[in-house]
């Protein structure tokens, strides 16, 4: 079974749905390798910390129609640029999607199915 602090450092600034002292929603400010900074608090990890903390995650069936054309100017961009070098250019087009979907919080790695997120959209 996977754990969630192997993603934890890919959605830094997300909100978290954190049950440590009370359960409150939180932004993740940080992750070392033996632990995370939560609204100035480091937390550290053991064997039931991880399932105290999920990010709060949109599901890529919530991406509007707004970024869908902000990530076509990205990659607009990128064939601009690199048009000599089409491997570059579609390596770093892949970089920069990736990239643009992390930082609007998109699950990319099936987090929210398996339990390790929330999913932005049903969260009350």
């Amino acid at each position: 079974m996977r754990d969630v602090k192997e993603f934890l450092h890919l959605y830094l600034g997300c909100q978290c749905f954190v049950h440590i002292d009370d359960d409150e929603e939180m932004i993740l400010h940080g992750v070392g390798t033996d632990g995370i900074w939560i609204n100035s608090e480091f937390y550290q990890f053991g064997d039931s910390t991880t399932n105290l903390i999920k990010p709060i995650l949109r599901p890529l069936s919530d991406i509007t129609q707004d970024e869908l054309k902000e990530a076509g100017a990205i990659s607009k961009d990128i064939i601009i640029k690199n048009d000599d070098n089409a491997d570059s250019s579609e390596s770093e087009l892949w970089f920069n999607y990736t990239r643009y979907l992390l930082s609007k919080h998109f699950d990319l790695f099936n987090l929210i199915p398996e339990g390790l997120a929330i999913d932005k959209t049903k969260k009350l």
